[in-house]
């Protein structure tokens, strides 16, 4: 069943490289929800999550849509606030679409996993799980790892490939509280003491006062748990000089700009290095700056993902079934250009620990590392 799938997403992919001729759709558009934040302290993870959505809606309808019948995508900006993505999710389900595509951020996604779950409609998100109560949803499906992975991928790192035991972590009140949660859990596994642990408030703009408290506990390394790009130019203006490890959150061009020579020797434990992409992934990322002039990260391949999954389920299920059947469809394994998804897993992704990449900045740019995770009994 992989390999089907596998052979169907390049056969869509080579198509849409190649040449202008595209089959023809007919009939109603199969209407699927977008909710993404493209205004809010996430909207610069929401807009790159957008393009990733639409480049994939483009090349289905290219390659003859659903069934013959083309995909529509009906987005909604939700502000970054999980109370206007309920709103939103509520108004999408009632104007008729079959499945939903995001929140951006975790909270939402929690916020609106209650009502897909209870009107048993697929969502699909780019948000990682975080919560236990999640996998009680079975409907809802994550394209990015559970925070018990990505805390694992992190410390991994840490031990095994810079040496370090004493480590300080400065992490936000959004993805970085739930990483960190799991961080706790996991340290003694692999003999990390955290020496240092502050947190800051997700819209905030200056974190100094609490990277020196990080900088007096004289760390061997410094963890940083967030997607804004502010702290780590902080710890640039405080000359705090242990080496950086982060996540994928803020494994993002534009983040990278806005960090400026803060950026440099960071490592990133993330899903694509587009610069030197494996095999499995180049045509997606040829496919993906032919369309935008600019290389994808890993918000971008996952939104990819995200709409092939959903428009794969609709497939199997056939565009007229009950939305349970439909949910049913999609909880099977599905071969992705970075990861390789298993949503029958009780994580809801079975992405395993040794699919991480990391990467390091250099003159701006990321150069993948020669390391992989290991994982502690």
């Amino acid at each position: 069943m992989q390999s089907i799938k596998r052979t169907f997403l390049q056969a869509l992919i080579v198509s849409a490289l190649c040449g202008p001729v595209f089959a023809q759709t007919s009939g109603a558009p199969i209407k699927v929800g977008a909710i993404v934040s493209v205004s809010g302290p996430l909207a610069q993870v929401g807009a790159i999550s957008r393009e990733g959505y639409q480049l994939a809606e483009k090349v289905i309808n290219q390659r003859g849509g659903i069934n013959g019948r083309p995909l529509q995508l009906v987005f909604e900006d939700d502000s970054s606030n999980p109370d206007i993505a309920v709103t939103k999710a509520n108004g999408l389900l009632n104007s008729g679409v079959v499945a939903l595509l995001g929140p951006t951020g975790l909270a939402a996604t929690l916020a609106t996993g209650g009502i897909t779950a209870q009107k048993n409609v697929l969502q699909v998100t780019g948000a990682g799980i975080a919560l236990p109560i999640e996998r009680e949803r079975k409907c809802l499906l994550h394209m990015m790892p559970a925070q018990h992975i990505n805390a694992a991928g992190l410390l991994s790192y840490a031990v095994d490939g810079a040496k370090a035991k004493r480590v300080g972590v400065l992490y936000d009140s959004g993805v970085g509280q739930a990483v960190m949660n799991s961080m706790k859990d996991l340290a003694p596994k692999y003999g990390v003491t955290f020496v240092a642990a502050e947190k800051f408030d997700l819209a905030a703009t200056d974190m100094s006062s609490q990277v020196a408290k990080l900088k007096a506990s004289d760390p061997d390394l410094v963890m940083l748990l967030t997607s804004s790009p502010t702290p780590f130019r902080n710890l640039r203006q405080l000359n705090v000089n242990a080496p950086v490890v982060t996540g994928l959150a803020v494994a993002v061009y534009d983040s990278i700009k806005a960090m400026g020579p803060a950026a440099e020797g960071v490592v990133f434990a993330e899903y694509m290095v587009a610069e030197d992409p494996r095999p499995s992934e180049k045509e997606f990322v040829d496919l993906f700056y032919s369309e935008y002039k600019k290389l994808p990260k890993n918000f971008e391949v996952a939104a990819w993902e995200a709409v092939m999954v959903v428009a794969d389920a609709i497939k199997k299920a056939g565009p007229d079934s009950s939305s349970d059947k439909i949910c049913a469809a999609a909880r099977s394994k599905h071969a992705g250009s970075h990861v390789a998804y298993d949503f029958t897993a009780s994580d809801m992704t079975g992405i395993q620990l040794s699919s991480f990449q990391y990467s390091t900045v250099k003159d701006g740019k990321f150069v993948r590392l020669p390391f992989t995770a290991q994982d502690r009994p």
